[in-house]
């Protein structure tokens, strides 16, 4: 993937059109994004600065953000209100932490042996990971491993 680039020939404020985005991604192997990087930083401030307020922090959740160089973008960004990702699984934690990132929350609870095995390699690797549970039974049944 390209690292991000900015366009930046349109005036701050004007609306995209498709002929122009079309143009932009022509000679691009399919399937190409493009991202609005001014709205995004934007809105990674905005959301920053009312963690902030609050006194919170906000991690980028990975299965809404799918590419680890805008992750490392919006982190960038928000610093230090953004901290870490909330993974989808073990084995996107696993694709994040080969892509550089270090704390990892798996937000959806997961028990089986081989994401419990993925996950304490990445503990031997030095990984920051954190689950979630739902209930009693999960916690046994990670007290076991």
């Amino acid at each position: 993937m390209r690292t991000p680039a900015r366009v930046t020939d349109r005036s701050p404020g004007t609306s995209w059109r498709y002929d122009a985005l079309k143009q932009l991604v022509a000679h691009e192997r399919l399937p190409a994004m493009l991202v609005d990087l001014d709205a995004l930083e934007r809105n990674t401030k905005r959301l920053a600065a009312v963690a902030a307020e609050a006194g919170m922090t906000l991690r980028v959740a990975s299965k809404s953000l799918r590419v680890p160089e805008l992750i490392r973008h919006v982190l960038r960004v928000g610093d230090p209100t953004l901290r870490g990702l909330m993974c989808f699984s073990a084995a996107e934690a696993e694709l994040l932490h080969r892509e550089g990132f270090d704390d990892l929350l798996i937000a959806y609870p997961t028990v089986q042996t081989c994401d419990l095995e993925l996950l304490w390699k990445l503990r031997r690797r030095g990984a920051d990971v954190s689950l979630m549970v739902d209930c009693p039974a999960h916690v046994a049944q990670l007290q076991s491993w």
